[in-house]
């Protein structure tokens, strides 16, 4: 069986298994590669640079445990921002408790 990639924007779309040639078996206008012999296998969604197949670019993204240490550095920011309005509250709380107060004489 030989193997086909149709190709579409520069892309892989579909793939296609067939034992004979294709050529007459689609539309003209579609674009069709015979990927038999390649190796490593070519799959959907690889590139076409209209000479060329390749693998597709995988763009690095945040991984679970990244997005977990930012949470976590963000948990730790907030609560060092409430400890430390607790302790400028207490702080405030214990000054006017500490002030003398006046006492009125009627």
């Amino acid at each position: 069986m030989r193997k086909f990639a149709r190709i579409q924007d520069g892309r892989v779309v579909e793939l296609f298994t067939h034992p004979t040639d294709i050529s007459s078996m689609f539309h003209p206008a579609l674009v069709w590669l015979d990927v038999s012999s390649m190796n490593p296998t070519v799959a959907e969604g690889w590139n076409y640079d209209g000479v060329a197949l390749s693998p597709p670019v995988r763009q690095q993204t945040a991984t679970a445990p990244t997005i977990l240490d930012d949470l976590q550095r963000q948990i730790l920011a907030l609560t060092a921002q409430v400890e430390s309005m607790k302790r400028s509250q207490a702080s405030a709380q214990a000054t006017v408790s500490t002030e003398p107060q006046e006492h009125s004489h009627s």
